[in-house]
């Protein structure tokens, strides 16, 4: 109920409390004027009721909501101290396989020196070793965005019901056991 009701109400209360001096105690119009003042009053009672039941509700959503929030930011640091972690084990495996190459390389032209018939295999080798160490990367790489993608993908998701859910009960007027039992469900993570 908004305030202006609410006020009206009052008023309404108050002009039938001084209007019961009006009549004369236990007659017909007496109990009558008492007993729409007691209905008034528990109009104005249940009324209260549903505004303070409203503002629990309104506060408990905010709290979810911060919770959530602040549980996103938490998931969003721990990817992105992962992506960087990542990223590090990504140049290290990199600097590892450029050093075991050259030390390939050095030892495949040592022994060319020696052998010139084995200067045809080390270029047939050297090719075939740069497309696995290429296919390779491609795999890693495609598997590092999966695994990112599955993590974000569902966060994403479970943010637009959120908000959905939210908008649908911002006014409190009505609520949906639905959007209720969905959060249950929601896992932030993997």
């Amino acid at each position: 109920m908004n305030e202006k009701n609410y006020n009206l109400l009052n008023e309404v209360i108050e002009k039938e409390l001084k209007g019961l001096s009006l009549f004369e105690s236990g007659t017909k119009g007496h109990n009558d004027a008492v007993d729409d003042i007691a209905t008034l009053y528990k109009l104005r009672i249940e009324e209260t009721k549903m505004k303070l039941d409203n503002d629990l509700k309104v506060k408990q959503l905010e709290e979810q909501v911060d919770k959530n929030e602040k549980e996103l930011e938490r998931v969003n640091a721990e990817l992105e101290l992962k992506a960087q972690q990542m990223d590090a084990d990504v140049k290290r495996f990199d600097s590892d396989m450029e050093l075991k190459e050259r030390q390939f390389t050095e030892q495949v032209n040592k022994q060319a020196a020696e052998f010139e018939n084995t200067n045809t295999i080390y270029e047939k080798d050297c090719i075939f070793r740069e497309k696995q160490l290429s296919e390779q990367k491609k795999d890693r790489y495609l598997r590092i965005g999966l695994e990112v993608a599955s993590i974000i993908v569902p966060l994403m998701f479970y943010r637009k019901w959120m908000e959905e859910g939210f908008k649908f009960e911002e006014t409190g007027t009505y609520t949906s056991t639905t959007f209720r039992g969905l959060i249950g469900k929601f896992r932030p993570t993997r």
